[in-house]
């Protein structure tokens, strides 16, 4: 699979695109990653409809599993959205989204978590995708088996329509049960739903929070923004607040943040999975990048290598879970290298990225999230406080974390 980011990058036409621009600063260079960071962000958590190779199922053929995965026709759609949700479901979503944000969770509730009903809608998904999922399924249980209990804990609990779907429309460079296979073991071995339950907002902010909680909730620099009106849940990326020379200067703080990222990632992950079953439609997330305050330290202060890790790590084990980018307070420069890159993207993905300009960011967020849903430092009614993450602060200097 080419990933965007690369292509964006190795394209000859990019690095001559560049050359020509008539400014080559610093920030300029310094907004560039920072589009970049989208663009690896959007591979994070959704893969392109692009050359999809055909895998087969198990080598030895078994006579129960429905056929071969294959590459859907060029006119086939993959899958069928549902009509945007009504603004009246959007109180459903909240209270499906109640275990996941609103609840401190607990050893049970943060296990890996299972959507009711497993079963999609008919016509919810296009039949394509729909014989895939079983055959997907058919694969799976045919191999869990032979895996360990807690692996095959993280699978049962992913084995409803639409959490399968995505992993049969995402694109990986293995089959879709290898790739299914990987990504449960990935969590068992880097421990997710522990990850979620002790960086999970409500848990951070607990009397007798640890250092490790304590150094996440003041410093990373990510969270669940709200809910869209249509009940999509949203997250908040404050790429100028994250301090990554400070992770580095911290013993183990960039792997902790690396750890948070995953916790934040799954939280998302839990959201959609969960507006899904309650919506009965393949619902992804909103991404929102704000741009305010990053600076050229973003090139040499560790961030472009934290990013790297993000897009690896989420495409491989977070697959299909963004719907929309939005990259506000923008300056201009921005939407010009935008412009450069663009053409060198899948439509899929290039059109999923908003550039917002400082004037406009309000009302370009407020066209799909209500304006008490957004955040002060956005332009809209909802306190950092009620956002689960505070100001993002700066690393301390003088007296750092003590962190295992």
């Amino acid at each position: 699979m080419s990933n965007p980011v690369a292509i964006a990058v190795g394209n000859s036409s990019w690095l001559t695109a560049w050359e020509n621009m008539p400014s080559r600063d610093d920030t300029t260079f310094c907004f560039s990653l920072l589009l970049i960071f989208c663009l690896s962000f959007i591979a994070t958590l959704t893969s392109q409809q692009r050359s999809k190779p055909e895998h087969s199922l198990d080598p030895v053929p078994v006579t129960h599993v429905p056929p071969t995965l294959k590459t859907p026709a060029k006119d086939e759609s993959v899958t069928k959205r549902s009509p945007p949700a009504t603004p009246s479901t959007a109180a459903s979503v909240h209270r499906a989204l109640e275990p996941v944000l609103y609840t401190l969770p607990t050893e049970k509730s943060a296990a890996p978590m299972h959507c009711e009903p497993k079963q999609a809608p008919s016509g919810a998904l296009a039949d394509k995708v729909m014989r895939d999922v079983k055959a997907l399924r058919a694969a799976i249980e045919q191999r869990k088996g032979g895996w360990r209990n807690e692996v095959r804990a993280e699978a049962e609990a992913q084995l409803d329509d639409f959490s399968l779907a995505r992993w049969v429309i995402g694109q990986f460079p293995v089959p879709p049960q290898d790739a299914f296979e990987q990504a449960m073991k990935w969590r068992v071995e880097h421990q997710v739903a522990q990850l979620y339950r002790e960086f999970h907002p409500l848990a951070r902010q607990q009397p007798g929070a640890s250092e490790r909680q304590r150094c996440v909730h003041g410093h990373f620099y990510g969270g669940i923004g709200g809910v869209a009106r249509d009940g999509t849940p949203y997250i908040i990326e404050r790429m100028g607040k994250a301090d990554f020379q400070g992770y580095g200067r911290q013993r183990n703080g960039t792997e902790l943040m690396k750890q948070a990222y995953i916790a934040h990632l799954e939280t998302l992950t839990r959201c959609v999975r969960a507006t899904s079953a309650e919506q009965g439609r393949l619902a992804m997330g909103i991404v929102v990048i704000d741009t305010s305050g990053v600076g050229p330290s973003l090139v040499w202060s560790g961030g472009v290598a934290f990013v790297q890790f993000a897009a690896k790590m989420g495409l491989a084990n977070f697959p299909e879970g963004t719907e929309e980018v939005f990259l506000v307070n923008a300056p201009g420069i921005v939407a010009r290298l935008f412009g450069i890159i663009s053409p060198l993207l899948p439509a899929d993905t290039a059109k999923k990225v908003k550039i917002v300009s400082a004037a406009n960011t309000r009302a370009a967020l407020e066209h799909r999230i209500d304006r008490s849903q957004i955040p002060t430092f956005l332009g809209g009614d909802k306190s950092e406080a009620e956002l689960g993450f505070p100001g993002v602060r700066p690393m301390p200097r003088e007296t750092p974390f003590a962190l295992p």
